[in-house]
């Protein structure tokens, strides 16, 4: 408690100082931000998208549309006070994790989850628009608490179609679903092992929330499929009201039909 207190002071203290955040530090009393810059100097083309690039789009708005009908089906399981095989695992293995874990411990594991898994999503934005044309200027990294919180990229989208930001947002969709399925061989080649199964369930985790196509959040499962949609206009709109229409139909529908 003590030591939280005294990060709370610094960090309060720290976000006085304009010359901290000039440098990429960004000090907020609960957390601190670290701003790294990529591209200062590339400038945005507009281009159109060749058929492996629409694939990949297509590929992630299946990511999406799975992510969003699971996370319905589970708030459905968990309103109505049922509990899933997948439900139970999780709660199971993070009650696990709470009774074994120490502070430090549980500092080491966010960290390093957050490096590997993290970055390597913002790696694949950076990939993505510097194919497809959209430089990003920066990285965010956010904390609380010392814990890391949020990642986030900084695209410079001026006189771009809808489209190309679009394929920039599934590079993320994508890199998560490469990262869930390794962790996936690993937890079934290692299920013994704790801290593997973890991973695997808060890569999930992550990766069904970001790919939400209904959101309050622009995450990229929503910045996907809103981009889309304003490529294609009205019809675009409508198409993606009736996308929503129908997965939320389910989530009312459900308990009727099951």
């Amino acid at each position: 408690m003590l030591l939280y207190i005294l990060m709370l002071i610094i960090q309060t203290i720290l976000a006085i100082p304009r010359r901290l955040r000039r440098k990429g530090l960004y000090f907020y009393g609960v957390g601190f931000a670290i701003r790294i810059s990529i591209d200062k100097k590339s400038e945005p083309k507009r281009r159109d998208l060749s058929i492996p690039e629409m694939l990949l789009i297509t590929n992630a708005i299946i990511i999406s549309v799975v992510s969003t009908v699971y996370f319905i089906i589970f708030v459905d399981e968990l309103l109505s006070f049922k509990q899933t095989l997948l439900s139970r695992e999780i709660f199971k293995i993070f009650l696990e994790l709470v009774n074994r874990i120490s502070l430090p411990e549980l500092y080491v594991f966010a960290w390093t989850f957050a490096a590997t898994f993290g970055l390597f999503h913002e790696y694949l934005h950076i990939r993505f628009g510097k194919i497809i044309g959209i430089p990003i200027r920066n990285i965010y990294i956010a904390t609380l608490l010392g814990f890391p919180l949020l990642f986030s990229v900084e695209t410079d989208t001026r006189g771009t179609k809808n489209i190309q930001r679009a394929f920039v947002a599934a590079g993320g969709l994508i890199a998560n679903t490469i990262y869930l399925s390794v962790m996936f061989i690993l937890f079934f080649l290692f299920p013994a092992n704790i801290w593997i199964v973890v991973v695997f369930y808060v890569a999930l985790i992550i990766t069904i929330i970001n790919g939400l196509m209904i959101n309050i959040i622009d995450f990229d499962g929503l910045r996907i499929s809103l981009e889309v949609a304003r490529s294609y206009g009205e019809k675009g709109f409508a198409g993606l009201i009736l996308v929503w229409f129908i997965i939320l139909a389910m989530f009312v529908i459900r308990p009727l039909i099951i």
